[in-house]
């Protein structure tokens, strides 16, 4: 069954706790494509599961974005890549997917996972248990990280380190 949640000021995050539970709940996989991401609850949640497939991709911005611990505790202790250049560029490119993939399940929206996101902005996040739109995600996020690995140690802050550009 599909269904679509969400959160904004003035009410309860029906988000958050639903996404908790599906990471704590996943037996095979959890995947993950973060824009944005400083919830450390969401973080020690992923860093917590004993699971065969736990990788994450995060926007290289998000990673360089002055006091955000949280994607450096991610990316230094999980499988993690990044994606994106530096914000500060002329023409910047970002990794901006919001994507959890728990086992069979996707959580696709504009929740980025941040306490703004959690509490302040007006958010959506829709979960979809259909397997061809799973596959679908899935694909794409192989994909990207495909990609990320590729580009790995290509990138040094935002120039490329092959061609300073």
């Amino acid at each position: 069954m599909n269904e679509i949640y969400f959160c904004h000021p003035g009410k309860e995050n029906e988000i958050k706790p639903k996404i908790l539970s599906d990471i704590a709940n996943a037996r095979s996989r959890v995947l993950c494509a973060m824009a944005f991401s400083s919830d450390n609850d969401i973080a020690d949640a992923i860093l917590k599961q004993d699971i065969p497939d736990k990788r994450v991709i995060l926007n290289n911005a998000d990673f360089h974005r002055e006091g955000n611990q949280t994607a450096k505790k991610i990316f230094y202790e999980l499988d993690c890549m990044r994606l994106g250049t530096y914000s500060n560029m002329k023409n910047p490119s970002h990794m901006h997917n919001k994507i959890l993939v728990c086992d069979d399940c996707v959580w696709i929206g504009s929740y980025n996972f941040t306490s703004f996101a959690s509490s302040m902005n007006w958010e959506n996040m829709l979960r979809i248990d259909q397997k061809d739109i799973v596959d679908k995600v899935v694909s794409e996020f192989e994909t990207m990280w495909l990609y990320s690995r590729i580009i790995k140690n290509k990138l040094e802050g935002a120039k490329c380190v092959e061609c300073g550009k």
